[in-house]
């Protein structure tokens, strides 16, 4: 319907579409688990817990540097269309304006003005350069959040290090009596699936939480113990 702008207002779509951007944000590549991995276990022996900390910390870092660069990118680029379009929206109606109060056409519309191409293009840049900076703010928003998600993550050393101890508790069963002397491992690959699992729930976690939004406390929290 005119006038009305595309919203969701779908219960826990907010929480739908969080998950699904924290997801795509915060997932590593498994060339990215390779190269931070293979730095600190390049004979692919497995890693103790001390050394799966670190793994998951150049993780972060790695991830982190990568979402910085990409940001700056996109906002760079959104920056130099904005201006495109703000010289294009300029250009289009000086030449209404010129067109439309030149002596030639005194008394009756141009035939340049009358044109639909040209006024309907001349209204779609005005209204266009009008909301840019509203759209360039969005877009630069979610840009930042596998940044901002990132920076929230790598500082919450709480839920990394009990991730540590998940992965251990699953992969890597206390050791029997035969093996009391040998420090428990994980494997990359057992590290690569259970990290990842996370995300393949974020959104129906997210979503189960967020339903119905009014009714979560946003300054609450969450509490491991």
């Amino acid at each position: 319907m005119g006038g009305n702008a595309s919203v969701p207002n779908q219960q826990g779509s907010l929480a739908l579409q969080l998950g699904s951007a924290i997801q795509e944000a915060l997932r590593p590549s498994p060339e990215q688990i390779q190269q931070v991995w293979e730095r600190r276990d390049p004979s692919k022996m497995g890693l103790p817990r001390r050394e799966v900390q670190r793994v998951l910390d150049d993780l972060l870092e790695l991830q982190l540097e990568a979402a910085k660069q990409k940001a700056a990118k996109a906002k760079s680029e959104v920056a130099k269309q904005q201006a495109r379009l703000e010289r294009a929206c300029r250009s289009e109606r000086a030449e209404l304006t010129t067109d439309s109060f030149s002596p030639s056409s005194a008394g009756y519309a141009s035939e340049r003005v009358s044109d639909d191409e040209r006024l309907d293009r001349c209204t779609a840049l005005t209204l266009g350069s009008a909301v840019a900076p509203v759209m360039a703010g969005v877009l630069a928003g979610y840009v930042d959040m596998p940044f901002t998600c990132l920076t929230a993550l790598r500082k919450d050393k709480e839920l990394l290090h009990e991730r540590v101890e998940l992965l251990f508790k699953k992969y890597s069963p206390l050791p029997n009596s035969n093996t009391m002397l040998k420090e428990e491992t994980l494997s990359m690959e057992d590290f690569m699936s259970g990290y990842n699992a996370f995300f393949d729930r974020i959104t129906d976690l997210l979503h189960a939480a967020g339903t119905p939004v009014d009714d979560v406390d946003s300054g609450s929290g969450c509490n491991l113990h």
